[in-house]
């Protein structure tokens, strides 16, 4: 009688998850730094004496400079690791959070804006490369599904939370507010948070930091990694080399050889 064998999913080598709330607030950072401060706009602009169009232009300035950290810094987590990433990412998100809420004028607060959109992509692209580096299969589609219905609540409760600070204090204090929770999120990655992709599986050539020789160099390093030109350039079928006699399509029909002129004159008979 055959006995039966439990196919079990391979383990991560021991890597382990971050815990999950922290990690939903880490990758879904982004509704409540755009959602919670929207109640005070009207104020933010008669504070710093500008317009409302500039007011709402501080919103436009962190979805832009989110959306393009999101394409730089998922390539640059597959060269330097998850874990740094994210922890800088928190990190920044806090001192942008600090410039945001000191911001004197609205140039400063449109360059805070970029930053903490770029630190808030940073934490969430690192952290959900997260999840892919150390789940697989059903796992893995139900932890993300979880990320997605709890960061699915920030865009509901941010504004609330934002006019319920605007009650106690002004729109400054949404920042501070925010610089707490980023505060919080970097001691709980620098505390619970494992690096998920160790060194040997690492991309050297997907990302390149600016080398004191500059990205010049940098790019001229990883190009003598590659051969080029190449040694031995192939051949195409259509090199004068590579031509071959065409062949006849009648089946059965032999193709006549090409007479091959003969280098000592002809002789006619007498």
């Amino acid at each position: 009688m055959g006995t039966t064998e439990v196919v079990r999913a391979p383990r991560t080598g021991g890597r382990e998850l971050a815990p999950l709330v922290p990690l939903a607030l880490v990758t879904g950072i982004s509704p409540l730094a755009t959602d919670m401060y929207i109640p005070g706009l009207p104020e933010l602009a008669a504070d710093l004496g500008t317009t409302p169009a500039v007011a709402q232009l501080t919103l436009t300035a962190f979805l832009v400079s989110f959306a393009v950290g999101q394409l730089l810094i998922g390539p640059l987590s597959d060269a330097v690791g998850r874990r740094r990433l994210v922890l800088l990412g928190t990190f920044a998100f806090v001192v942008a959070s600090v410039l945001c809420a000191v911001s004197p004028t609205a140039p400063v607060l449109l360059a805070a804006r970029v930053l903490q959109g770029l630190a808030g992509a940073a934490g969430s692209v690192a952290g959900r490369a997260m999840v892919t580096d150390v789940l697989a299969g059903v796992r893995r589609a139900r932890v993300i599904a979880a990320l997605s219905a709890i960061n699915a609540v920030g865009p509901v409760v941010a504004p609330l939370i934002g006019g319920a600070l605007l009650g106690v204090g002004t729109w400054r204090l949404t920042f501070w507010a925010l610089a707490a929770v980023g505060l919080a999120l970097a001691v709980s990655v620098l505390v619970s948070f494992p690096e998920t992709l160790p060194a040997e599986r690492r991309s050297a050539g997907s990302a390149c930091w600016p080398a004191p020789g500059g990205w010049g160099r940098c790019c001229a390093s990883r190009a003598s990694r590659s051969t080029w030109p190449p040694r031995a350039w192939p051949r195409s079928a259509s090199s004068p080399t590579s031509r071959r006699a065409p062949s006849s399509s009648r089946p059965g029909t032999a193709t006549r050889p090409r007479a091959t002129p003969s280098s000592s004159p002809r002789t006619r008979p007498a």
